[in-house]
């Protein structure tokens, strides 16, 4: 039995022998059971626990109780992308704080509201606010709750590039969390340090931190977490090309995702999952890539739809086929009003699919749409892809001056490691002219 799991059945039994005319010793209990169950994955019934407690604090006029459990709710909000809802009732409830002088709550308010901020995309104000309710706890010597906040605050600065703050933070946040003896913080804070190594492109070093991670979570038994920490140790052993092993602690996370019912998670994973299999050039790799586009239709995720089957296209052997569902795919983001890097990444696909398959003229006619769009969604690095892609086929259709005309435009923008290769392709087109 988890951490979550023993202490869901000690407060049932409180709840059980708390009486029904005890509304100040019940609001509190009915709080803390909505959240272990968030922790559980049963939402639903959490988010009916809670809003229970709530109409009993309001009824009471508490006012702390009543913020502190409309930050549960919309905690449970979150989990579920309901991010409006969540917004909402932060705003409600930082308003109520800084009413009743609870600053103590109000930095709650300002961290929860920036975890939605960020997940909007809004850095800039999310980094604000983060800021901020590190500032009032300072103040306050909130040790606890200042580890969590800064733990949050290092991801976007890792968001912005700003990997020296992230650092900084990250090392506070451990200390105060190993000091106020909070594992579930220790847990949170070492996979942000190991997805922020992996995007740097030090997955073996991340690898250790995700690990500790998940180890650390498994002992705790909150399914949300561990589904996410497990997801992150898998991409960061799908970096070292260890697809084996991303792909059984996908399935984990699959099995945990489809536990708490989280569908759009669920639907990630089915394709992350297609790409390990694709990658191990296994053929039951097309079934998930279907799986994944049926997850993400059914979320109303018509977008990633189309990048599923875009990949679905580009796994399969026939090109009759591959080409069928890679023009589905440009149609759906044509459809979608997808004018941008999207639309083209998709026709950039197509366009290679059309070469592979012998239409290298109609090929190239694709991906110089591919580029047009690109250009100007100002895509920089979607435009080095389709660059390369279109000297790399220019130069299959024995049209060299086209050829070195594309890989010079991409050279200035390929990533260093890829300039050697291209710089060579050009060196070769130019020998041969000679």
């Amino acid at each position: 039995m988890t951490k979550i799991e023993e202490c869901v059945r000690e407060i049932e039994a409180r709840i059980a022998a708390t009486p029904a005319s005890d509304r100040d010793g019940l609001a509190p209990l009915l709080s803390r059971l909505g959240s272990n169950l968030e922790g559980l994955g049963q939402r639903e019934r959490a988010l009916e626990v809670l809003h229970r407690a709530l109409r009993i604090y309001e009824e009471l006029g508490d006012s702390k109780g009543t913020t502190d459990c409309l930050q549960r709710i919309s905690a449970v909000l979150i989990s579920v992308h309901r991010l409006d809802d969540a917004r909402t009732l932060l705003g409600r409830a930082l308003s109520s704080a800084q009413l009743g002088g609870d600053s103590s709550a109000e930095a709650t308010c300002l961290n929860n509201l920036a975890m939605v901020d960020e997940l909007c995309g809004d850095l800039d104000v999310a980094c604000e606010r983060y800021e901020r309710s590190v500032e009032i706890l300072r103040a306050g010597g909130e040790l606890g709750k200042l580890a969590t906040t800064l733990s949050n605050l290092g991801v976007v600065y890792g968001k912005c590039r700003r990997d020296d703050a992230a650092r900084e933070v990250w090392r506070e946040a451990l200390a105060l969390h190993d000091k106020e003896g909070d594992e579930a913080g220790v847990a949170s804070t070492l996979n942000n340090v190991g997805l922020l190594l992996a995007r740097r492109g030090h997955p073996r070093d991340a690898i250790d931190y995700l690990e500790r991670a998940v180890s650390i979570q498994e002992r705790i038994g909150d399914k949300g977490e561990l589904a996410r920490m497990t997801g992150n140790l898998a991409s960061a052993y799908s970096r070292l090309e260890r697809h084996a092993d991303a792909f059984v602690l996908l399935e984990r996370t699959l099995g945990l995702e489809t536990e708490i019912q989280d569908d759009i998670a669920i639907a990630g994973t089915l394709l992350e999952l297609a790409d390990a299999l694709n990658a191990m050039g296994l053929g039951e790799a097309q079934n998930y890539y279907l799986r994944a586009m049926e997850a993400f239709e059914a979320i109303g995720d018509k977008s990633k739809a189309a990048y599923a089957e875009m990949d679905l296209a580009f796994a399969l052997t026939d090109p009759v086929k591959a080409v069928a569902h890679a023009e589905h795919a440009v149609a759906i983001h044509t459809a979608l009003a997808n004018d941008g890097k999207d639309l083209g990444a998709a026709l950039d696909g197509l366009g290679l699919l059309y070469c592979e398959a012998g239409e290298h003229e109609k090929g190239i006619a694709v991906m110089e749409r591919s580029l047009e769009i690109t250009e100007r969604s100002g895509d920089a690095k979607g435009l080095a892809t389709v660059l390369r892609n279109l000297g790399a086929v220019c130069e299959q259709a024995k049209l060299p001056g086209k050829a070195i005309l594309y890989y010079e435009r991409a050279l200035p923008l390929v990533e260093p490691r890829e300039r050697e290769a291209v710089a060579s392709a050009v060196d070769a087109l130019r020998d041969a002219q000679a």
